[in-house]
């Protein structure tokens, strides 16, 4: 399966909206933020493929897909437990 039909099959579990309010919920997620918690998931799965899973790839792929510039030591700090937790249903 390719990462573009992993990626659709995703999104089609849970929306924007949904991730959320599940991100809000679990404490990953306590303001608006420019990088959605999906963006960050969309990254980790569209690199790990291609590269191996490394988390400066998931970067660039930030940056060239969706126009977001983000400090490496903010990502990293984001993938903590509650990050996880806000993945899951």
């Amino acid at each position: 399966m390719k990462a573009s039909q992993v990626l659709d099959n995703l999104r089609a579990l849970m929306s924007y909206e949904e991730l959320e309010a599940t991100a809000r919920s679990s404490g990953a997620l306590q303001r608006v933020r420019r990088l959605h918690p999906v963006m960050m998931l969309e990254a980790l799965l569209a690199t790990v493929g291609n590269s191996g899973g490394r988390l400066a790839d998931a970067l660039r792929y930030l940056e060239l897909v969706h126009g977001i510039k983000v400090n490496r030591a903010s990502f990293y700090k984001r993938l903590d437990r509650t990050f996880g937790g806000s993945c899951t249903r």
